[in-house]
């Protein structure tokens, strides 16, 4: 079933003519599969890298094992990292947007980042978005509110007029 935020974000991407490409982590390539599957996918979507494996990180992204092991591969720093090295392979991208996070036990989980941690990094008009979630749920579900909030916070930066820099 088409996920309705997703097809809205899908339309409104065609109508404004952007590009829009994905690095992902812990969604595993659902962002990409779902934008794929709307009838405006070959006006908007340019591609994905899934990089779900710390080891894809550090060979298709290049970023270090120590940056990995210093900041963990679920981390707002490694997010950001995953974005920025994905702008240089996505040069036609209008909107890049990385996600790393936990949707299962087993990956990482601490107090402070639990199972349904998730986080957003995206880059729109040379501006970054940075965003920490909790979602509750079992792994799909996980996975499904994100794109949820992805797809809405997508439609909420190019309907604004006024952009906040969350560095």
């Amino acid at each position: 079933m088409m996920e309705i935020s997703v097809l809205r974000c899908a339309e409104l991407l065609d109508q404004k003519k952007l590009k829009i490409a994905f690095v992902e982590s812990a969604t595993s390539g659902a962002l990409c599969s779902k934008f794929a599957l709307t009838p405006f996918s070959e006006n908007i979507l340019l591609g994905s890298i899934v990089s779900y494996h710390a080891s894809a990180k550090n060979d298709i992204l290049n970023i270090s094992d120590k940056f990995l092991k210093d900041y963990s591969a679920q981390s707002p720093e490694v997010t950001k990292l995953m974005a920025i090295r994905a702008q240089a392979l996505f040069k036609k991208a209008n909107l890049l947007v990385a996600v790393t996070g936990i949707t299962k036990n087993g990956e990482n989980e601490t107090v402070n980042k639990p199972v349904g941690t998730m986080f957003i990094h995206i880059i729109y008009q040379n501006k970054s978005f940075v965003f920490k979630e909790f979602f509750k749920g079992n792994s799909h579900q996980i996975i499904d509110k994100t794109l949820q909030f992805i797809s809405n916070s997508i439609i909420n930066l190019i309907n604004s007029n006024h952009f906040i820099l969350n560095n």
